[in-house]
């Protein structure tokens, strides 16, 4: 095996693994994951909409939908209309949902935050920008590959 097919499989596993962990933290928080990463990009963007977290969260525009509207009947979110956009609602806690975000989502940050000092801020950053310059990367093999 050659060293880039080594290094392929090795960061493969470790993507992997890296889901593995935030499903065992998921389990831990007692939420499903589809709930904690719709909780998650709500608590994060600013005016988040259901486009906003399915694209920027990479969760299926209906998955973010149902999850929407499981929260709305719990009475943690709701729906404002978005004066950019008439189509796009934006979402925002209620007093309910913000505790309970909170309370869950504070918890993976605080988690995310310590393994982040672990590494040091320049060796995290160093990560961030060089898995970006993979994706663009790797974006670009596939449309020169099947955009024909």
């Amino acid at each position: 095996m050659d060293k880039i097919t080594e290094l392929l499989l090795k960061e493969n596993k470790i993507l992997g693994e890296i889901s593995r962990v935030y499903a065992r933290l998921d389990n831990l928080l007692k939420t499903e994951g589809a709930l904690n990463q719709v909780l998650y990009a709500i608590y994060m963007e600013e005016k988040a909409t259901q486009k906003i977290i399915s694209v920027n969260y990479c969760i299926p525009l209906q998955t973010v939908n149902n999850t929407v509207h499981s929260l709305i009947k719990k009475g943690y979110i709701q729906l404002i209309e978005n004066e950019k956009d008439r189509r796009q609602k934006i979402i925002a806690f209620t007093k309910e949902g913000k505790e309970f975000a909170k309370e869950n989502v504070e918890k993976v940050i605080a988690i995310e935050k310590a393994a982040i000092e672990k590494l040091g801020m320049e060796n995290y950053s160093k990560m961030i920008e060089i898995e970006d310059k993979y994706r663009l990367a790797l974006n670009e093999e596939i449309e020169k590959r099947f955009s024909k």
